[in-house]
């Protein structure tokens, strides 16, 4: 699996952290008046040595004024913070890699869960395909995120990326040959 996910149980957020002014998110990635948010932060690392390196993370906010945001990691580290009832694409790039997109629905959550807030760790391994692998498939949504109301937090959806992984690792044999 090309990324890796940790629950955070603890929400820090007392305001900007240097990280954050650094890579000067607007006002839409940044923690929101009421504290309805949803905290994210992780490295990105390449997937041939588990290396963190940097890199650049795109964030489109789908909607009827779709916004789009890029920036840099610092030392491969990132964070931003997302809204409710959105959905998220997530773009994970490299110089020497493919772009890893990610779905972030967050959509779900009662009010009364969004008082308290939610927050995820997400590592993502980026790697190079092989000449020849489906531009199709690296263009889909690797992984996505989901709102569990059993469990009351976001996690990954299993079954999507069950599906994913099947299926590259289908394609990565289909041009190994």
């Amino acid at each position: 699996m090309a990324f890796r996910v940790a629950i955070l149980f603890v929400l820090v957020c007392g305001g900007c952290s240097p990280l954050l002014q650094a890579q000067n998110l607007p006002d839409w990635l940044l923690p929101s008046e009421n504290g309805r948010d949803f905290y994210i932060q992780g490295k990105v690392h390449l997937k041939s040595d588990s290396s963190v390196t940097d890199g650049e993370v795109e964030i489109i906010r789908y909607a009827a004024d779709t916004l789009k945001h890029k920036f840099r990691t610092e030392d491969g580290f990132y964070e931003f913070f997302l809204h409710p009832d959105f959905t998220y694409k997530v773009i994970f790039r490299h110089t020497f890699t493919d772009a890893k997109p990610i779905i972030v629905d967050t959509h779900g959550p009662e009010e009364k869960a969004w008082k308290r807030g939610f927050a995820l760790l997400l590592d993502i391994y980026l790697e190079r395909v092989p000449d020849g692998f489906s531009r199709q498939l690296l263009a889909e949504p690797y992984g996505r995120i989901i709102y569990n109301p059993r469990e009351r937090l976001f996690e990954p959806d299993a079954a999507y990326s069950s599906q994913q992984m099947s299926r590259w690792v289908d394609e990565l044999e289909r041009v190994s040959h």
